[in-house]
C-alpha cells in the first residue's frame, strides 16, 4: 500500500507501459472522487453564480466526459483548473463521508466511485484465479507448506 496519490499514479502508469495487457485498478479514498449528484445539484442551483464560476463548471463537465476515473485530486484532473476553482466549490463537488446514497442515487450506474469498486472486485477475482492457476501449475515444492515447528 502506498500513501502518496502521485506515487500510485506513477506506479499504475509504469505497469501499463511495461505490461499493457495487465489491468491496474487504483482505489482511492471516497473524498477524492467527483460526485455526480453533487455536480447535478450545483448546476441546478447556479442562478446566483458569476460567469467565471459557470465557465469553471463547464470545464469540469468537459473533463467529466473524458475521465475514466473521476478522481479530482491528482490523476488526470487538471491542476490549473483546481487552482482556479473556489475551494468551497471544489469541495462541494467531491464525495463526503456519510453523504452517498448509493443505489438510490439517479447517477449510480455512472458513479465514478462505484465503477472503481466494481473494477476492483473484478480484478481481485481475476487476480485470485490467476494466482491459484499459477500455484497449481508450478513446481509443487516451491509452494510447499512450512514445516510445523511445534
Amino acid at each position: 500500500m502506498t500513501y502518496s496519490r502521485h506515487l500510485q499514479d506513477q506506479i499504475a502508469a509504469e505497469v501499463k507501459r511495461f505490461a499493457p495487457t495487465q489491468n491496474v485498478v487504483i482505489r482511492k479514498g471516497r473524498e477524492n472522487y467527483l460526485c455526480l449528484l453533487n455536480y447535478d445539484e450545483l448546476i441546478r442551483g447556479q442562478l446566483g453564480w458569476d460567469a467565471e464560476q459557470r465557465i469553471l463548471l463547464g470545464l469540469i463537465a468537459r473533463w467529466m466526459m473524458t475521465t475514466s476515473e473521476g478522481i479530482m485530486i491528482g490523476a488526470d484532473f487538471p491542476l490549473w483548473l483546481e487552482e482556479r476553482t473556489d475551494p468551497r466549490l471544489f469541495a462541494a463537488l467531491r464525495l463526503r463521508n456519510g453523504e452517498c446514497i448509493y443505489s438510490a442515487c439517479p447517477h449510480y450506474a455512472r458513479c465514478f466511485l462505484e465503477g472503481a469498486q466494481r473494477r476492483s472486485r473484478q480484478e481481485l477475482k481475476g487476480d485470485h484465479c490467476q494466482s491459484c492457476l499459477n500455484l497449481a501449475s508450478s513446481d509443487p515444492e516451491a509452494f510447499a507448506l512450512q514445516p510445523d515447528y511445534r
